[in-house]
């Protein structure tokens, strides 16, 4: 092993140099001090006696590798982060697609849930703006199911354009295929039959099953993923209730779905297609709210009578029965 003053010859060097470390310094500086041969050697070298330009060259050799290894961590760091992003990006989309897949599953379970009671009220409300037509209406829909047996009412007022029987109501039992149609304003009943049947149990609550159809659909594993992750979610209330809303868009419009918290059911529609047409439903739902007299047929002994068949072809009638 080499003694003290032979390392500190090795090092003087780089002493001179000025690379190396604050506390190698000093322990030259106190060996120098009490060496009189390592200090006469340090003397000659600060007089030229040594090939000043190999000290040069070891700076600058020290120095470049100082900055390779820079160079190097900060590459490291540049390539951590890379990979970081490519991991949390499709993560990002997991996440969101899972959050909006299981807010939309509870929602579909609970409508799937009331379809099965027995007693129950639909109530929906539409407004509709359609620019190009320069038409504006707002209907409301009021569904009424009791013991197998349901009653339909359907409004429209507030319109912009003359509407024909903007006052309709249905009466009939569920898998029937007869029912009775009442046109209020032209006071004329009908006593509809058909070759398959009218109304199914659960058909009442079709329209909002429907509403949420895009999160029920398998599109395939990549789909499902893109487009169910591009809604976003934000917290809001409509009605004084707290909602999620569930968003979509782009430059051509947006659509919404508010979905109650505390029910966890969805209670507003927005369908905003711009310069073409806006919608707007709203949805509530009653539980045992239906009474015995709100399914009895009024007296119609002032209406016109008239019965209507309305049979289609055998080889659409699968089709037909898909539609209810």
């Amino acid at each position: 092993m080499k003694n003290e003053c032979e390392v500190i010859k090795d090092l003087l060097p780089s002493y001179i140099a000025g690379v190396l470390s604050s506390e190698t310094d000093d322990a030259i500086k106190e060996h120098i001090t009490n060496c009189t041969t390592c200090r006469e050697i340090l003397k000659n070298m600060n007089n030229g006696e040594i090939n000043k330009s190999s000290i040069q060259g070891e700076k600058e050799e020290i120095d470049y590798l100082k900055k390779h290894n820079t160079k190097m961590k900060t590459l490291k760091i540049i390539l951590i982060l890379i990979i970081l992003i490519l991991i949390a990006f499709p993560s990002i989309f997991i996440i969101k697609y899972n959050y909006n897949v299981n807010i939309m599953k509870l929602v579909s379970n609970n409508i799937e849930k009331i379809q099965e009671e027995n007693n129950y009220t639909v109530n929906v409300t539409e407004h509709r703006i359609d620019y190009e037509n320069k038409r504006e209406f707002t209907t409301t829909s009021k569904y009424y199911y009791k013991d197998n047996k349901y009653k339909i009412e359907n409004h429209c007022g507030n319109a912009s354009f003359d509407v024909k029987n903007k006052d309709t109501y249905y009466y009939g039992e569920i898998d029937t295929c007869t029912r009775t149609k009442i046109v209020e304003d032209i006071k004329t009943v009908y006593r509809e039959s058909r070759n398959y049947v009218y109304v199914k149990k659960g058909t009442l609550l079709k329209d909002i099953k429907n509403e949420i159809e895009i999160f029920d659909i398998n599109l395939g594993f990549f789909s499902n993923i893109i487009i169910k992750s591009g809604y976003q979610i934000r917290n809001d209330r409509y009605n004084g209730k707290e909602c999620y809303v569930i968003k979509k868009g782009n430059n051509e419009g947006y659509s919404e779905f508010w979905i109650q918290k505390d029910s966890m059911m969805i209670i507003r529609r927005i369908q905003d297609l711009y310069n073409n047409s806006y919608t707007e439903k709203n949805y509530s739902i009653s539980i045992n709210s239906v009474k015995e007299k709100d399914l009895v047929i009024p007296d119609l002994e002032e209406y016109k009578i008239e019965e209507s068949i309305n049979n289609v072809d055998e080889e659409y009638i699968e089709l037909y029965k898909n539609l209810i």
